[in-house]
């Protein structure tokens, strides 16, 4: 007589059964673990930049002063690209100003403001989609990366913080600070933890607001315009108001920042 025993098939099939059920929990467990703490930005493939973005612009750029070149003109092609050049660099939406002269391929302030918005969106698209190329610095990258970390668990749990950060994007891009402010808005919004089509989106409507509108007062007061450029009276207040901006959005998040912190440490004990 054989000792050994004859399992029963029921309760071989309830053991299969139980064993699955535990390994599928273990599989959504595992994959809603996944989706939870992906943020926006965690894309490896946006840690080594957008090559697209980088080099679409500057080949667009480039085609456009290629063809004032041969359809417009030498001068007119040099006159593009040197007021390009002090608009993003020195100049910004102060470059409006040029219009006043009446000659030349900018000889309208309205026109001068096309070409800054068209500066801001290019700078923009290259600065928001290369962004993170900033993290392989050195002790610097993870600083810039911890920021960006930290604006996207901010906004998620205050939804309302979207738009003051997209506010604040918009201003920084429209107010009249020396050079062109895509970069600064590019860095404004992505740290904050917003996508980078609504970062682009501030951006564009920061630049049609600030150009159009600077534009509107060169043609109505262009002399005094230029005094204030001269004393640099309105950049100064440009840099003030941003600044303010910049200091109440950052003791708001770090005040809901530390209470989150709080509430997160009495739920664990």
């Amino acid at each position: 007589m054989s000792g050994a025993m004859i399992p029963d098939p029921k309760i071989q099939e309830a053991g299969q059964k139980f064993a699955t059920d535990m390994s599928n929990e273990s599989c959504v467990a595992t994959t809603s673990k996944k989706v939870a703490t992906k943020r926006p930005g965690d894309d490896p493939k946006e840690g080594a930049g957008s090559p697209a973005a980088l080099i679409l612009p500057l080949a667009l750029s480039t085609l456009i002063l290629t063809l004032c070149f041969f359809f417009v003109g030498g001068d007119a092609a040099v006159e593009l690209f040197g007021l390009s050049v002090l608009t993003a660099t020195v100049l910004g939406k102060f470059a409006v100003l040029h219009g006043l002269s009446g000659s030349g391929l900018f000889d309208s302030p309205f026109r001068v403001a096309l070409l800054i918005i068209y500066l801001d969106l290019m700078i923009g698209t290259i600065a928001v989609f290369n962004i993170r190329v900033l993290y392989r610095i050195p002790k610097f990258g993870k600083k810039i990366e911890g920021l960006q970390k930290s604006g996207v668990d901010i906004l998620k749990r205050n939804p309302w913080m979207r738009k003051a950060t997209f506010a604040g994007v918009v201003a920084f891009v429209m107010f009249p600070l020396s050079g062109t402010g895509a970069i600064g808005g590019s860095l404004f919004g992505r740290l904050l933890g917003m996508s980078r089509v609504r970062t682009l989106l501030g951006i564009g409507l920061g630049s049609v607001l600030g150009s159009f509108g600077m534009a509107g007062l060169a043609a109505a007061f262009g002399t005094q315009m230029e005094a204030l450029q001269s004393s640099g009276a309105l950049g100064y207040g440009g840099v003030a108001v941003v600044a303010a901006a910049l200091f109440w959005l950052y003791r708001r998040s770090k005040k809901i920042g530390n209470g989150a912190v709080s509430g997160d440490h009495d739920q664990a004990e």
